[in-house]
């Protein structure tokens, strides 16, 4: 019978998408854990799509800004210290891309309160090298 057949799983690289399709003959496929921290994907996916130019990476000021929408969402539908620590598994997927990401998840990772997330926010995505 006709059927769509869909794949899920270790979509992190838009390219590799092509050859999944071509290789497998799915007619679609699901991204998921390849997106948490990297909301980018679904541009470069596009791009990657409709044949044209990935734009580069995203810089630390874009990052930011995105880390911080992303957080927002979250204090809406929940308490203060609830959100932050709900927003924890998020850190880490979006400082894959950090050039400093150790220290930066750490600092993050111990904040408990929404001024000590943007605090933390601003000082690795303003200065990604603070104290040297």
């Amino acid at each position: 019978p006709d059927a769509t057949i869909v794949g899920s799983g270790d979509i992190f690289d838009p390219a590799d998408t092509l050859d999944l399709m071509k290789r497998t003959g799915l007619d679609g496929f699901v991204v998921a854990r390849g997106a948490i921290g990297n909301p980018w994907i679904f541009r470069d996916l596009r791009c990657v799509w409709e044949n044209r130019p990935v734009p580069p990476p995203p810089d630390l000021t874009e990052q930011r800004l995105v880390i911080l929408e992303h957080f927002e969402h979250i204090l809406k539908d929940y308490p203060e210290k609830k959100a932050v620590r709900i927003f924890r598994k998020f850190f880490a997927g979006y400082l894959r891309r950090h050039p400093k990401r150790k220290p930066a998840l750490l600092a993050l990772m111990k904040a408990k309160t929404r001024a000590e997330v943007e605090t933390a926010l601003d000082t690795w995505y303003t200065d990604p090298c603070p104290n040297e």
